[in-house]
């Protein structure tokens, strides 16, 4: 047994339990930590737990922030308000979000190799970029809105402006904080600003101050950027500069071709339709988002795990770690996708009235398209955090995805409307989903045949639900479609979930 200090290792769930000495700052001297793969399991579950708070809280703050307008503002407050949004968080893609994922990994891969002053070089570095990106796209956003968008109307113009640059600083933040390992903070932040927004919110609804509709969510990113904004030494040590931009770069192309391809959708929809389809769609795309995003969960806890351990020189166990994660997500989120689509058309109209039930179709096919998008999360992590040729391979996947996409949404848009934008969306993430899927498979040597063949089980059994739902009659009905789904699938991925309790509880 090993003697002098013992201390755990960064979050992440690898096969096979042991006790393990790792050279980090969080036990105490001769403290023995049981660990799996080199992490505790409780650290594990707190940060699971830490970082589902978090990203419920930012799904839930659109959700709600969309559902509040659609029920007591007039028609087509809900799309523009969304829209304006959604200019927002595309502008974010193009630069500011990618350098926030590169402080994820750069900061997290420095701590791996033990090296303070590279960490904080590292952090310093990127905080200028992250104030050069913030700023530029935030200049460029606001003009956009002001020449195009609501030509004239300086304070639409200036929202803009504060909400690019708010979700670019606060997704900076988020981002360093997860890399050092603070977790718990991100979700309280996240917390905080969810319950700002929508007390906002309320208030502004009340006054009738429709032109300050923004404002509220605009508040809660500076509170988390105020509260967040990270503190950096100065130390002798080198940020890896190049390294950074060249990340950043290809970064920001595989940014645009996922993230900002779901939110160009709602302004192609905006464009090429009438107020009220543009309603539907601006509904379907807000339940959808936070759905998406329930893949956030597993990355910004394994993202930062796979740079430490690449940073520590642990390859092997990095392949095993994104091979875990992406059975674990697979098994979870086509039970949760598969769910939602079928639920599509009582879900609407419950949320936000019968009006907007015909957005189920539309509803639908996003959702499938986001599962795509989901379940590539694992495999970009792994060839993001290890060589300039993984990110970049990926980069141009998605690229592909987003090319195709896009020209089917526009001609899929002008002959079926909203509906035409979501099979455009659809298309896209096949190619950029499913191709990040077969390149990681393929690059990383990861033994996915027979995961792969479940989930095409999955998918042809969600197919036939579908088909034998719209047949049906009743919320009962569609209930008892529900249930048959998810039996089927918790049969048909039996072997994953065996496999992941068995790791999981294996002393």
């Amino acid at each position: 047994m090993p003697s002098g200090p013992i201390t755990t290792a960064p979050a992440g769930v690898l096969p096979g339990a042991r006790r393990t000495g790792y050279a980090g700052t969080h036990a105490r001297r001769g403290q023995i930590v049981l660990v799996v793969g080199g992490t505790p399991v409780r650290r594990v579950l707190v940060a699971g737990g830490f970082s589902l708070t978090s990203v419920v809280a930012q799904g839930l703050t659109r959700l709600f922030y969309s559902i509040l307008i659609a029920r007591f503002l007039a028609p087509g407050s809900l799309s523009d308000t969304n829209t304006v949004i959604s200019i927002a968080m595309f502008a974010a893609l193009l630069w500011p979000s990618s350098v926030a994922n590169a402080s994820t990994m750069f900061v997290a891969r420095a701590r791996g190799a033990a090296d303070p002053a590279l960490e904080h070089a590292t952090t310093r570095f990127l905080k200028r970029r992250a104030l050069q990106s913030n700023a530029a796209l935030g200049l460029l956003a606001g003009a956009y809105s002001l020449l195009f968008f609501a030509p004239g109307e300086a304070l639409t113009a200036g929202f803009t402006f504060a909400i690019v640059v708010g979700f670019g600083l606060s997704s900076f933040v988020r981002g360093l904080l997860y890399a050092t390992d603070r977790v718990p903070r991100a979700a309280f932040l996240d917390v905080a600003a969810l319950l700002m927004a929508l007390s906002g919110l309320a208030v502004v609804i009340r006054m009738r101050a429709d032109d300050l509709l923004l404002l509220p969510l605009a508040s809660g990113y500076a509170l988390i950027i105020v509260i967040g904004w990270p503190r950096s030494d100065r130390t002798n040590g080198q940020a890896p500069r190049r390294e950074i931009d060249r990340f950043v770069f290809w970064g920001i192309a595989g940014m645009v071709a996922t993230g900002g391809f779901l939110q160009l959708t709602m302004i192609i929809a905006h464009a090429s339709g009438t107020p009220t389809s543009s309603d539907l769609y601006a509904a379907a795309l807000t339940l959808a988002t936070p759905a998406a995003m329930l893949t956030s969960v597993v990355s910004l806890v394994l993202f930062p795990s796979l740079a430490r351990l690449v940073g520590s020189g642990d390859q092997s166990g990095a392949q095993r770690q994104t091979d875990l994660a992406m059975r674990g997500l697979a098994a979870v989120l086509v039970a949760a996708f598969g769910a939602l689509t079928l639920l599509a058309p009582p879900l609407l109209s419950v949320i936000y009235g019968n009006q907007f039930s015909g957005a189920s179709a539309i509803l639908a096919t996003l959702l499938i398209a986001s599962l795509l998008g989901a379940l590539s999360g694992p495999a970009a992590d792994a060839l993001g955090s290890r060589t300039a040729g993984g990110i970049r391979g990926l980069a141009i996947l998605r690229v592909a995805g987003f090319g195709i996409g896009l020209v089917a949404c526009l001609t899929l848009g002008s002959l079926l409307g909203a509906l035409g934008v979501a099979l455009g969306y659809l298309v896209g993430m096949v190619v950029a989903g499913l191709g990040s899927i077969i390149y990681a498979w393929r690059r990383l040597d990861l033994r996915w045949g027979a995961l792969s063949a479940r989930f095409l089980a999955g998918m042809v059994l969600l197919a036939v639900l579908l088909g034998v739902r719209d047949l049906a009659t009743g919320t009962a009905a569609i209930l008892g479609l529900t249930a048959v789904f998810l039996a089927g699938w918790a049969l048909i991925s039996l072997p994953d979930t065996r496999q992941l309790v068995r790791l999981g509880i294996r002393p």
